[in-house]
This record gives structure tokens, sequence and C-alpha cells, in this order.
């Protein structure tokens, strides 16, 4: 179930979208009460976040006013790629101030690489693009604990693990920073702005350098428990597999990544079975992944069926995200848990008597786990925990032996 967003947030995002809109078309746009919605603004005036932007064409009465998010609105966005690093400043409407683009290895460590990005924000600054940042967001390629702004055991990043990175943004520009996955916050830019704008449920798979999937479930971006739903780059597709850069063996990146797309490439065009790659790495003397792709559009058979072999290991580990990683409720949750430790003559992979499976004491035929419970009438939480829904019931069938947790007796199924 979607959650319901506050007003401030509604209406900034309303803002961002749509450029200075009227009080009156706000108060319709959003269903709100005016004294509501004219305190709100005056609270988001006073914070600098919304200002002013003279009268509205008239609507047959008096001229209402325009709003607009603050012109001088500016928001840092970085994005950590493997091998690569993107600085970008933009306004209130995400519209591109100015931008850094340049190579960076990120198994160079946090220091190093934060220490460039803070490099390149403080030039920004200097360049005239921004006076104050009024928030920094950061992706980075491995799994995240969005609560804590931290990495968490990314594959692909020695020295990152529990490093701060929010915190550190956080003292070094004075304003909030936010850490996130990459491919999540990809997928929130195509919820924004791209084909997915009106989806609320979708899988947005990125394929680079590493590869990564972003889960979009009910408007909301899916994060796991621990932040690795979607990091299905380092999922074993081949246990005979290449070794991956993150240690292990056959994993999904080790096979379809980019780098792993150009080792292939690089093996066709030595090996003289694709024209169009032998040609590229003799005139350059390198192959990657862009080659292949312009081959494959070329008519390349080598170049098409690379790209064949590997998209169906990825569509494949891509369509299992949804089930691999799916929400579970508290339900879900208990019967996830491991078994606890059974007394002598409880076997629990046979025979368990139903205070093992439920939690609810039933009475049994016989000794403990010699004979199976009697499949009597039970308690309607028991009854749904075991799945014994459906039925016909009526009032003459209840049931009038009480569940010893004291549960409300049900009838059972005619």
């Amino acid at each position: 179930m979607r959650t319901v967003e506050p007003l401030h947030v509604r209406l900034l995002r309303l803002l961002r979208d749509e450029g200075a809109v009227s009080r009156a078309e706000l108060g319709d746009r959003l269903q709100m009460p005016r004294p509501r919605l004219l305190a709100e603004l005056e609270r988001l005036v006073a914070l600098g976040y919304v200002a002013e932007a003279g009268l509205a064409a008239s609507r047959g009465g008096r001229r209402s006013t325009l709003v607009e998010l603050n012109p001088h609105l500016r928001f840092a966005a970085v994005d950590l790629g493997a091998s690569s690093l993107d600085v970008e400043v933009v306004n209130g409407r995400l519209e591109p101030v100015v931008a850094y683009a340049e190579p960076a290895e990120i198994r160079s460590g946090p220091k190093v690489t934060l220490q460039r990005v803070n490099e390149l924000l403080h030039k920004a600054k200097v360049d005239g693009a921004y006076e104050r940042l009024d928030a920094v967001g950061i992706g980075v390629p491995g799994p995240v604990s969005f609560r804590d702004g931290v990495p968490v055991s990314p594959p692909i990043m020695p020295g990152w693990d529990r490093f701060p990175v929010r915190e550190l943004l956080t003292r070094e520009h004075g304003c909030p920073a936010v850490v996130d996955n990459d491919v999540n916050i990809m997928a929130i830019g195509e919820r924004h702005g791209g084909v997915a704008h009106s989806v609320d449920d979708f899988l947005f798979v990125k394929i680079g350098t590493g590869i990564g999937c972003g889960i979009y479930l009910s408007g909301e971006v899916y994060r796991g428990t621990d932040g690795c739903a979607g990091d299905i780059g380092h999922i074993q597709v081949d246990p005979h597999g290449p070794m991956c850069s993150c240690g292990n063996i056959g994993c999904l990146e080790a096979l379809f990544s980019g780098a792993a797309l150009a080792r292939e490439a690089t093996a066709a065009a030595r090996s003289g079975v694709s024209p169009a790659l032998a040609e590229r790495l003799t005139a350059r003397g390198a192959v990657t992944a862009v080659d292949v792709a312009e081959g494959a559009g070329e008519g390349d058979v080598t170049c098409i069926q690379l790209i064949r072999d590997g998209g169906a290991a990825g569509r494949q580990r891509a369509g299992r995200a949804g089930e691999l990683h799916q929400p579970v409720d508290d339900r879900d949750r208990r019967r996830a848990r491991p078994a606890r430790a059974h007394p002598a003559g409880r076997d629990p992979q046979r025979g368990l008597p139903p205070v093992a499976a439920t939690g609810h004491r039933q009475p049994t035929g016989g000794a403990v786990g010699t004979r199976p419970a009697r499949r009597g009438r039970r308690c309607r939480r028991t009854r749904q925990r075991r799945g014994l829904r459906g039925g016909v019931m009526t009032r003459e069938t209840v049931a009038r032996q009480r569940c010893p947790r004291g549960h409300r007796p049900v009838a059972e199924p005619l």
C-alpha cells in the first residue's frame, strides 16, 4: 500500500514538474483547503524553498499570485561508477547548471574518490554555479543502507563498507545529503521523466561496467531489508564460469557486463570470426561494448550472437529479481525464520506437532513425534497459518472447543 505523502512534498513536486502555478490552481490541483495551503506556502517561503512569481491571469475576479520554486535553489548530483565519476549541479526544476565528467576508479577507495568529488563541487562554486548547496545526492555502484547513508558490503568497492559517505558530504557542504544505489536513482529518474512515468511496478535494469536492477513496487523504490534488492549482477548463473571482479565465480556481471562483452569481443576479433570487430581492433587497438553494439547494428552475426547470449542470462536473472527480493509481510517473516531446536523425539523434517509449526498447542493423538496430530477443529489463526481456508461456515458447525491461546473458535469446512 502506498503511503500518503505530506502536503509539502506534493506541493514542491508539483512546482518542480509544472513550474510557476497560481495559489488558486494549487488549491484545485491538491484538493486542499485554502487556509491550510496558504499556511504551508508561507512556511516554505520563509524556509527559502518557494518564491512568488508575479500575478496569474485573471479568472474572472481578483488575480491570484503565482508561486514557483526558488530560482536560487541548487542541488548537487554525484554518480560514482566502477570506472567513472559524474558531478552535476542543477536548479530546483532539475535543469543542469554545470556538469563535470571524468574517468575514475572506484577501487581507489572512498577517501580519494570523495576528495575528488568535493574538489569538483568547489570548482563549480568558484565558477559561479551556486552560492550554497541545498542538498547533495550521490549514487554508488553497490548495496547501500539508505537509512544510515553508508555502503554495505559492496562487492566491487574495497574499503567502502560502512564508510560514512552521507556524514562526510553533509559536514563538507553544510547541507543534507542522500546516499543510494546508482540503479535505484536511475529508476527514480525513469519514474520521474521517462517511459515509466505512469507505471507503479517495474524493473529498471542497467548494463554497463556492472549490472544492476532498480525495483519499483506500488510507486516506491524497494531496497530490501539490507539494501541488496536488485543487486542481480553478483548472482551466480554459471558455477563453471569466469571469475568475477567481486572474487566469486560465474556471476552475471562476469558473463554480460560491459567489461565481459568487451572481453568476448576482443577474442572474436583476434580469431577473425567477426570482420567488423577485427577491423575496429586493428584501427583502435581495442574493442569495447560500444563496438559490439555498432557491429550488431551493421548486421555482424557474431556481434548479434554475443548480445543474445548475454541478454538471455540477463533477462532470466532480472525476471527473477522481483521473486528473489519480493517484500514479505510479518507472517512470511515468521515462516522464513529458521526452526528452533526441538527436544528429543521431535523430528523437524517429519511429524512435527502443531505447536512447532504454528505456535499454537493442540492435543495430539499420542506421544509427541510418533503420531500426527488429530485433524480436528482449529482456531481461526491456526487454520489461516496452516492454509486451511475455504468451506461453508454455519452457526451449527462452529466448534465449541476453544484454542488454549484463547482465540475465537471457527467452523470447519463442510
